[in-house]
């Protein structure tokens, strides 16, 4: 889980570096959600 999280975070086009990317998920949602809508789209999420 932990190496999926890590290259969802370095192939996210936002800037900044993995770990400060990592502490903006943690207390924002809507970042998470951003982040994550390149892995739910092929599922029609």
């Amino acid at each position: 889980m932990r190496e999926m999280c890590t290259k969802v975070l370095k192939a996210s086009p936002l800037k900044g570096s993995v770990r400060s990317k990592r502490n903006r998920c943690a207390p924002d949602p809507t970042f998470r959600t951003e982040i994550t809508r390149p892995i739910f789209h092929g599922f029609g999420a």
